[in-house]
């Protein structure tokens, strides 16, 4: 739980400023893989928005979507057979109310890929699946989560502190190429 991006140095013609974005420990055994330290925990789908990714989750509008801070955790993961396994995933947060802790299983169904998570991101019970699966020779998406905040917060406005309304996210996507010259790829997600 280091602070792992800082500024060195900063003066009038020269900055120093450094940000780790993975430094992790990693065992993998026959069937348990174990990940401890700054990690990328990619959850979900959906290509532009994953509301099911809340460990780092990454901006739509990130120039650099593949580039994340990860988080510091503590990931485990145990493989039953083919595709199918569970993880779990803990991030203690800079602050306690800041933790993260959750559960997801993930595999596939015939020709869908489905996971389905459930956790507690920071003070937020949230339960949630991602599907996807090809549709003709395109492919499709599907991405619920259902989030229940606990924590009590101020709405701009109101003076006094309160918990907000349990809430659905959801995102759909499909995407193909198109055999048009070199190739033009179509995605569209709501």
């Amino acid at each position: 739980l280091l602070d792992l991006e800082d500024e060195i140095s900063d003066r009038e013609h020269f900055a120093w400023r450094q940000l780790l974005y993975r430094a992790y420990a990693f065992w993998e055994g026959e069937r348990l893989e174990l990940t401890v330290g700054r990690q990328r925990v990619p959850w979900g789908v959906g290509r532009l928005w994953n509301p099911i990714d809340r460990f780092n989750a990454i901006g739509p509008l990130a120039i650099e979507a593949d580039q994340s801070q990860g988080v510091d955790a503590v990931k485990a993961r145990w493989r039953f057979s083919g595709f199918t396994y569970l993880e779990g995933v803990y991030a203690a947060g800079a602050r306690g109310e800041d933790r993260a802790y959750a559960a997801r299983l993930a595999g596939v169904f015939r020709d869908v890929d489905y996971g389905l998570v459930a956790g507690v991101f920071e003070d937020a019970h949230t339960l949630g699946i991602d599907l996807a699966s090809n549709l003709g020779d395109a492919a499709g998406r599907l991405e619920l989560v259902w989030t229940d905040p606990e924590r009590r917060v101020r709405r701009f406005g109101d003076p006094t502190a309160g918990e907000l309304p349990s809430y659905f996210q959801g995102v759909v996507s499909v995407d193909t190429n198109l055999d048009v010259g070199s190739g033009v790829y179509l995605l569209a997600e709501h």
